[in-house]
């Protein structure tokens, strides 16, 4: 649900000056202000950010341009102070993936999404709150987020190699370092679709929120992370990410981390 943000008159007045020439615009809700492009608005209040994906005649159907403004929206929360971004689509889809027209097009002319990308960038931990379907590159997104919060009703699935491709966004990459690569080959390989449940036990998902509560819980999630000391989420954010060495690589570079931390030099 949208809340109030706590953006300051200046920087209202300054992201709107940045938005100029993106389609975006700056439009007035009844608990506050809000940044609105054609597909994205997003909502802040303190350190919080709600980008909502908002294309519902396709659910939320992926393309280079709504990338660009999901790109502009998480930028634009960050230059605002946020400390924690929650990226919700719609009840009846998080994002069904590529639009139909990406496929169509030649494949010279394709654009890259590059702008879904942003989140790996934005310096700040994500959650995703995800209701209905998330199919391809919309799971992909769900996946880049740090967390992932889900409704009942969720619905994960990689369907790519039905369609002559494979995950393009690290889709398999992220399931197979989440799940194992049984999982990924399984999810890849046949297309298979995963409900809410399954996935958080196959460790895919942070949790299932009670039904109808997703966005609320992930708020609710991104408001305790906000408030933790910035430079030991930033450690912690970068120690999960150690995984993938080799085991005593890691439990050095974890204390390395750790030390810096106690020598207030860790990252911010």
């Amino acid at each position: 649900m949208p809340r109030t943000p706590a953006l300051s008159r200046s920087q209202l007045v300054g992201a709107n000056a940045r938005m100029r020439g993106h389609g975006a615009t700056m439009g007035a809700h009844n608990k506050g202000v809000q940044m609105r492009w054609e597909w994205i608005t997003l909502t802040q209040e303190n350190a919080v950010a709600l980008v909502t994906l908002n294309r519902p005649a396709t659910l939320n159907a992926m393309t280079a341009e709504f990338g660009d403004q999901f790109r502009e929206a998480v930028t634009s929360a960050v230059a605002g102070g946020a400390r924690a971004i929650v990226v919700a689509g719609s009840e009846r889809a998080f994002s069904v993936g590529a639009d139909r027209a990406v496929f169509t097009a030649p494949v010279t002319t394709r654009s890259t999404p590059s702008g879904w990308l942003c989140l790996h960038d934005a310096g700040v931990p994500s959650i995703a709150a995800v209701s209905g379907h998330a199919i391809g590159g919309g799971f992909e997104l769900a996946l880049s987020c740090d967390l992932i919060v889900a409704d009942p009703s969720a619905r994960f699935s990689l369907p790519e190699v039905s369609l002559g491709i494979i995950p393009g966004m690290g889709g398999l990459q992220y399931v197979a370092r989440a799940a194992g690569t049984m999982v990924a080959r399984d999810m890849v390989l046949t297309g298979r679709v995963v409900g809410a449940a399954e996935a958080a036990t196959l460790g895919l998902i942070s949790r299932v929120a009670e039904p109808g509560t997703v966005i609320d819980t992930a708020l609710a999630v991104a408001d305790r992370i906000a408030n933790q000391p910035v430079a030991a989420v930033a450690a912690a954010r970068e120690a999960a990410s150690l995984v993938t060495l080799a085991l005593p690589d890691a439990l050095r570079a974890e204390q390395h981390l750790l030390q810096s931390l106690r020598a207030g030099s860790a990252p911010a």
